[in-house]
């Protein structure tokens, strides 16, 4: 019988073992528990256990969550756990069709938001003619870039967020006249493999390669550290350099936006 229970660092070695099996699927949830680890206080896992095996996973980072399914997980006791946490669910990410079972499964919430994107990784990067430079960002920059990526909706981040992710990662960045006009960063990194996101130019800055010299070079980076890239992308123009430079599609993943439901007019 699968019993739901919250991981402790005592079952580090065994969470670790099934995400490794499937690393790419479970960048977010291996990436949090190598770099972060299980004491830090805004990162939980719980465990779908049948016995001594866990059949599935389930990690809240802040009020984001991901699920891994490593054979016969019970997405409905999943679920539960989710819905009741005080922590509440901002966001539902993983691979395409386990997502999507873990979704079916949510009663409490909506999803003003339901993206299906490409998963791509990278072997060696293509160097293209024209692409201009790009160079990694200090803790100097932390200023320049909360202020880039204020315009940028969903990726904005305050300063001790940026500073996070130059601690935890790596931020590329293209300048012009000594301002910062685009990014790239990583959202979680492996001693294997790097999730590239953040790629954000402002509107006027666009069409000028800003965007593609910061992705080659922080791929290229990457590569010189025996660490494999991999991004999403839904943007087919996006998509088109991000192959061009060397990246190939592997898979689908699904990353839900969610709203807790309103009662309907009348109910108590």
């Amino acid at each position: 019988m699968q019993t739901i229970r919250k991981l402790a660092k005592s079952d580090e070695p065994a969470l670790a073992a099934i995400l490794g099996c499937d690393p790419r699927n479970n960048l977010f949830l291996l990436g949090n528990l190598l770099t972060l680890g299980m004491d830090y206080p805004e990162l939980e896992y719980w465990g779908a256990c049948e016995g001594e095996r866990l059949a599935g996973a389930l990690m809240r980072f802040r009020n984001n969550w991901a699920v891994y399914d490593a054979g016969g997980a019970d997405m409905t006791a999943l679920a539960r756990i989710l819905e009741e946490h005080p922590a509440g669910a901002r966001h539902i990410t993983g691979e395409y069709e386990v997502a999507s079972r873990l979704w079916s499964c949510v009663r409490n919430y909506e999803a003003y938001e339901d993206h299906r994107s490409y998963f791509a990784v990278m072997d060696a990067l293509v160097d293209l003619p024209g692409v201009g430079p790009a160079r990694r960002a200090t803790e100097a920059d932390i200023p320049g870039l909360v202020a880039l990526y204020s315009e940028s909706g969903a990726m904005a981040r305050d300063e001790a967020g940026t500073r996070r992710v130059l601690q935890h990662g790596r931020i590329f960045v293209a300048t012009d006249a000594g301002k910062l006009v685009s990014g790239a960063l990583t959202n979680a990194e492996t001693p294997d493999m790097a999730m590239i996101g953040g790629v954000f130019t402002p509107p006027d800055r666009r069409k000028r390669g800003y965007a593609t010299a910061c992705v080659a070079a922080l791929c290229r980076d990457l590569l010189n550290h025996g660490i494999q890239p991999c991004l999403f992308y839904d943007n087919p123009e996006a998509g088109a350099i991000y192959l061009r430079l060397g990246f190939r599609n592997t898979g689908t993943w699904r990353l839900l936006r969610l709203r807790a439901k309103q009662p309907a007019d009348g109910a108590d």
